[in-house]
């Protein structure tokens, strides 16, 4: 493909976001600037999977960057899921950059130990509990890496070092929960081990800032839907703000405390499209929008529906802490809710695959919560 074919390319998907879900949903006019041409599969790292893509308006001045991270349970998802790329657009409008990233994902190969065909092989080689721990601290270390990668070449990008913040959707909400707010010491003698650490690296050991004294603090995190696994690293002492988006009916990470997946798989009779759904891992509720999705280079859509819930509650096996306990741990100090009530793990989309009404309130919320923070203002970006 050529350099001009791939330009094209890409700018034909990206007006299919615009055209699959509608403009902006702000109607203030700081919500219709004008975009540069998006950065498409940027790097952060040496790993394949860190890339990102970057999308911002035109400015004269620093802008406040969000690190978008992505859905899919650790076994799929991706920086261009058309969800995350529609929030990304409706942010850069609002004068806000935002950067989709891919992050390490928990597959047989990291392993080790080659290509998976079926999913009961894939159960026997992930073992549970301790390998979804490390996959899910290389998933951190990239995480991490990725805000220390945009605070070094702040410059050249044209964003404000000291205004990034984290927006992370489902397992992508857990990731930059732990990324914020977990250090060193926690990593290796409480929530990872010390063989993990040792083996893995500390948690800046990955990128191409790694080890240096380029910070990976953030201003800000946002958690929709998210949870953490130990939730005594999170206390009302920590300063960071931190926007929890949930809804109460969720069935795959409970506001409160339980097995991830298990509550769906139970009050639920699953079939595949639903169950991809409801994760937001496909963007409509149909056959078809299963077809594309696939997991170590086997169809989703080919696999007996039951079996990935059940290999899930596998490799999920120990409690998470939800959104509530998270708020109260803070004793609701610069903690902010955001709540849907009666809404399920994917309240933002309908089953037709369109944005929700809660899409277009959490939007609003998510400008209210980092424009107070940020020096940005209308005046100072170009419409």
């Amino acid at each position: 493909m050529t350099p001009l074919v791939k330009k094209l390319s890409q700018y034909i998907f990206f007006l299919s976001v615009i055209i699959h879900f509608g403009a902006c949903p702000e109607e203030d006019a700081h919500c219709r600037l004008t975009l540069e041409p998006p950065i498409f599969n940027g790097t952060y790292g040496s790993e394949e999977e860190e890339v990102f893509n970057l999308f911002k308006p035109h400015s004269d001045v620093p802008l406040p960057l969000a690190i978008v991270i992505h859905q899919g349970a650790f076994i799929t998802g991706s920086k261009d899921d058309l969800l995350l790329r529609k929030m990304s657009d409706d942010l850069a409008r609002c004068g806000v950059a935002a950067a989709p990233i891919n992050y390490r994902l928990l597959t047989p190969n990291n392993l080790g130990n080659g290509a998976v065909r079926t999913v009961q092989a894939v159960g026997d080689v992930f073992e549970g509990e301790n390998t979804i721990r490390k996959e899910y601290y290389h998933a951190i270390q990239d995480v991490r890496a990725a805000i220390r990668h945009f605070r070094k070449n702040a410059v050249s990008y044209n964003i404000d070092p000291n205004q990034i913040y984290l927006i992370g959707y489902s397992t992508g909400a857990m990731l930059a929960l732990h990324a914020a707010f977990v250090d060193d010491y926690e990593a290796q003698n409480i929530y990872f081990g010390k063989v993990i650490v040792e083996n893995q690296g500390n948690l800046d050991a990955r990128g191409d800032a790694k080890n240096s004294d380029v910070s990976a603090t953030v201003k800000g995190v946002l958690s929709i839907n998210g949870a953490v696994f130990d939730p005594n690293f999170i206390t009302d002492q920590d300063t960071t703000p931190l926007l929890l988006a949930y809804g109460t009916n969720d069935k795959m990470i409970l506001p409160g405390r339980g097995k991830p997946f298990e509550k769906y798989i139970k009050d639920t009779k699953v079939d595949l499209p639903s169950f991809l759904f409801e994760m937001g891992i496909t963007e409509k509720k149909d056959r078809r929008n299963t077809e594309s999705k696939t997991y170590n280079g086997v169809k989703l859509s080919v696999l007996i529906p039951n079996e990935v819930p059940a290999l899930l509650r596998n490799i999920f096996t120990s409690e998470l802490h939800g959104s509530k306990i998270i708020y109260d741990l803070r004793k609701g100090k610069r903690t902010k809710t955001f709540i849907v009530e009666g809404g399920g793990h994917n309240f933002l989309l309908d089953e037709d695959g369109m944005t929700t009404k809660d899409y277009a309130k959490l939007h609003n919320e998510i400008i209210k919560f980092i424009n107070p923070l940020t020096p940005t203002s209308p005046r100072r970006v170009r419409h």
